[in-house]
C-alpha cells in the first residue's frame, strides 16, 4: 500500500488510514510521531529496536512495520526479553 501523502492526500489521512490498518490508536503529539517514524522505516531494509515500558504497544509497532514492509508475506516473530 502506498503511504505517500501527495497530491488531494494530506498527512493526516495518509498516517488516519495507516493507523486503521495496522490496529495503532491513539492520537496525541507521541505517537503521531511515532506512526510517521513506523512509516518512514516500514519500506526500507534497516534495523529497527522497539523500547518501552510493558503494555506500551512495542509488539504492535513492530508487527505494522512488518506488515507494512516488503517481507509482509513473511513470518513474524515477536521477541520478549
Amino acid at each position: 500500500m502506498d503511504y505517500s501523502y501527495t497530491g488531494t492526500r494530506d498527512k493526516r489521512d495518509v498516517r488516519d488510514e495507516f493507523q486503521k490498518k495496522h490496529g495503532i490508536i491513539g492520537n496525541s503529539l507521541e505517537m503521531r510521531e511515532v506512526v510517521e517514524t513506523v512509516m518512514q522505516v516500514a519500506p526500507t531494509d534497516i534495523s529497527v529496536l522497539i523500547i518501552g515500558e510493558s503494555g506500551t504497544g512495542k509488539e504492535v509497532i513492530a508487527n505494522a512495520i512488518h506488515r507494512a514492509s516488503r517481507r509482509t508475506d513473511k513470518k513474524f516473530v515477536a521477541v520478549n526479553c
